[in-house]
């Protein structure tokens, strides 16, 4: 472990922070960030403003957003807590009209053909976007116009991890395991994603488990209006949770502008 010591340390910290800086290391002294070492930090420059007040006062300021960033995770955290509590209360009280299972309400597709074949990816967000089912979701972002999943909403499933996701926008794909999952008739998808979601499943078996387990599952329907009724509720709680995260990625956005101005 590398300590370094300084009246300053604070605001070394922060200067680190900045993308130019890990660039530099990176390039000129041959190591990522988290590989600095005592032999290769000591030739590194660094500069300061020469005022120790006016490097307190950026620091402290700095010191600001990096709370509000915390904030902001918080209050996601929170929010992610409330639905979750939505989602048990709903489902474990709803009065059913009939009992269908998920083979019943969604058809699934094989993922091949809509697989990246470059997984060099872009930033370009005006592209493709490559689709994974776990936290990251969006991978990057791919130039290639064949083989894009395009025929409306869908669950983007990984057979064997078992995290999903809604997405309705057309996509690419990395993985084999993903499954393509759309509603049947005019059974509402976002119904049946929030009710998977409620089963909270996950595996530790390194197998596919979709076509054997879970489309045999069982799931209460209620009448039409109720389904609608829910459904909406739901869409509405995932527009606020997209920008609460929106608002999280413009802090972090702003936090790397600024850094880049003062640093560089």
């Amino acid at each position: 472990m590398l300590v370094y010591r300084s009246p300053d340390n604070h605001f070394i910290h922060q200067l680190l922070a900045t993308k130019r800086y890990y660039s530099q290391v990176s390039e000129n002294l041959g190591a990522r960030i988290n590989q600095i070492t005592t032999a290769n930090i000591k030739d590194f420059e660094f500069f300061f403003p020469k005022d120790k007040d006016e490097r307190d006062k950026i620091s402290r300021f700095l010191d600001l957003i990096d709370q509000r960033i915390a904030i902001q995770n918080k209050v996601i955290e929170k929010y992610e807590s409330l639905i979750k509590a939505l989602r048990r209360h709903i489902f474990s009280t709803i009065e059913s009209e009939k009992e269908v299972t998920i083979a019943d309400v969604l058809s699934y597709e094989q993922p091949t053909k809509y697989i990246v074949s470059d997984t060099e990816y872009s930033d370009n967000n005006g592209l493709t976007p490559v689709l994974t089912a776990n936290k990251a979701f969006i991978l990057g972002y791919t130039e290639e116009v064949d083989g894009v999943y395009d025929k409306g909403p869908c669950i983007i499933l990984d057979d064997f991890t078992l995290d999903s996701k809604i997405v309705d926008f057309p996509f690419k794909v990395k993985s084999s395991a993903i499954k393509i999952l759309s509603a049947k008739e005019a059974v509402s998808l976002r119904y049946i994603f929030e009710y998977l979601k409620f089963l909270n499943l996950n595996t530790e078996e390194h197998k596919r488990h979709y076509i054997a387990e879970i489309e045999p599952m069982t799931m209460e329907l209620p009448d039409e209006a109720t389904i609608r009724s829910i459904s909406n509720l739901f869409e509405r709680a995932d527009l606020r949770r997209e920008g609460l995260e929106r608002d999280l990625h413009l802090l972090e956005k702003q936090k790397d502008y600024l850094l880049r101005a003062l640093f560089i």
